[in-house]
């Protein structure tokens, strides 16, 4: 009975922000998937489930197929992000890309390797000589690869192609 008066109430919810969007002509939402907090009427609660959070887009873009919708996420909820575009995002926002560039992911630190993300005007300092392989990705042009492998002969340095 309680799982009943649970989906009523989320039903509720779904209907008030779909008749203001309506009634105030909104033409752009931004969702949240916010984390409960202490002190909060939500502080004993869980975090929205993922499926829930990408049914609600998906309701607003059937309902309103014009609305410009933007989902948030952070980097604990990267899995998100697919499901919220198949549901009808246009785009995410709160995504820590430009903090993510040159890091990765804690279960790949194992590869010991250091990623150099920089561009022609501002290039980041290093020692040339500390590089000792390249890994070209599966999509990399070939003639980028090329232009690469001849701009480093003569070093001692292993290429491969993933």
């Amino acid at each position: 009975m309680q799982r009943e008066a649970y989906l009523k109430q989320v039903q509720g919810q779904k209907e008030i922000v779909m008749h203001y969007i309506k009634d105030h002509k909104i033409d752009r939402v931004i969702f949240y998937s916010l984390n409960p907090h202490k002190e909060t009427a939500y502080a004993n609660s869980s975090q929205p489930a993922s499926l829930y959070y990408a049914q609600v887009v998906s309701k607003i873009r059937l309902t309103f197929p014009d609305i410009t919708i933007i989902c948030g996420t952070w980097i604990d909820n990267l899995a998100n992000i697919g499901i919220l575009i198949l549901s009808g995002a246009n785009g995410i926002t709160k995504f820590p890309l430009f903090k993510m560039f040159g890091t990765k992911s804690k279960s790949w630190e194992y590869e010991n390797e250091i990623r150099l993300i920089y561009s022609t005007s501002k290039r980041k300092g290093y020692n040339p000589f500390a590089l000792k392989s390249i890994y070209f990705g599966l999509n990399m042009d070939e003639m980028h690869q090329i232009q690469i492998i001849e701009g480093l002969t003569n070093r001692d340095i292993r290429f491969y192609k993933m």
